[in-house]
């Protein structure tokens, strides 16, 4: 099976409203989402990168939840989100390239698909939108505070990034 088939496959088992809202934006913008690099120069810098690198961020979002979840279970700490959600917000943290690599100015993704979001109607909690902002750590937009959600997105982004898709 393609992975494009297993990327939207993951989509449709998402529950709601995430599964709707990701499906919108996966049929609006396909041609789009399949074209555009990952990078310019590093990782995914290829005609669909960003699809290629989206999809293995949103696999091993499930590896690592089961760890999250484990890790708050045995620290009796709050389960702050659920996998869906990070799935979700997995599938969105790299869409603003679409905007980034061809809209003029250069504007960085994270604040491109705020742009996307916006001009969709698609409504996201706050706990997304960090994730969204701080998906590079230290890199980028660092306006507020990072949630639990942002951290480990962050480290599967890092995960994909750096130590998977380097040829």
């Amino acid at each position: 099976m393609p992975k494009s088939d297993k990327l939207l496959a993951m989509l449709e088992h998402l529950s709601e409203p995430y599964r709707a809202q990701a499906l919108h934006l996966y049929d609006k913008y396909n041609t789009d989402f399949r074209s555009v690099p990952s990078s310019k120069d590093y990782h995914g810098a290829y005609v669909g990168g960003n699809y290629d690198h989206t999809f293995d961020v949103m696999k091993n979002c499930n590896v690592v939840y089961s760890f999250y979840l484990a890790f708050c279970k045995e620290n009796n700490l709050p389960i702050k989100f659920s996998k869906d959600k990070l799935i979700f917000a997995a599938f969105l943290h790299d869409f603003g390239k679409i905007y980034q690599m061809t809209k003029k100015p250069y504007i960085h993704h994270t604040v491109w698909i705020f742009e996307i979001l916006k001009s969709e109607n698609i409504k996201i909690d706050n706990d997304v939108a960090t994730a969204l902002r701080m998906h590079h750590g230290g890199y980028g937009d660092r306006a507020g505070e990072p949630n639990e959600m942002s951290i480990l997105l962050h480290c599967i982004d890092m995960l994909a990034s750096r130590f998977l898709e380097v040829k």
